[in-house]
């Protein structure tokens, strides 16, 4: 097959037989994110030799810059390099080891109430009012 497209520049890609392992564990891990599975196959994609990013990004359904960004990105870090980033912006306002606690907080201080199985907050919700005071419309009471 004749070449087409900007050839290839930088180092070939080598995959190690473990790194393999990890690429294709990603791809089908039903755990993996979809965006990490994208990345690992198209770093199994580009390990085939002769592959070329426009042939790659043919077969994976993605741009060819995205191809040569995962491809260039795991040439430098390995498999570390295909893993999120942090994004710019506000860092979140509970950290991920604090998640847990906040959900059985939240659980405990809002039970539902014991005749009606509902929560305290619907009970007391600006539709809710209008409720109470016989009108169904939504508006002011």
């Amino acid at each position: 097959m004749a070449r087409t497209g900007r050839p290839r520049s930088g180092p070939d890609l080598v995959v190690t037989e473990a790194q393999r392992r990890e690429l294709v564990r990603g791809a089908r891990a039903a755990t993996s994110t979809q965006a990490y599975a994208l990345r690992c196959r198209i770093v199994l994609a580009c390990a085939e030799p002769g592959a070329f990013n426009t042939h790659v990004a043919a077969r994976v359904g993605v741009s060819a810059m995205t191809v040569r960004k995962w491809r260039g990105r795991f040439i430098e870090y390995g498999l570390a390099g295909l893993a999120d980033e942090p994004r710019p912006g506000r860092p979140p306002s509970i950290l991920l080891d604090q998640v847990q606690q906040v959900v059985e907080l939240t659980l405990e201080r809002f039970r539902p109430m014991p005749r009606t199985g509902r929560g305290r907050r619907w009970l007391s919700g600006p539709d809710c009012r209008s409720r109470r005071s016989g009108g169904f419309g939504g508006g002011s009471s």
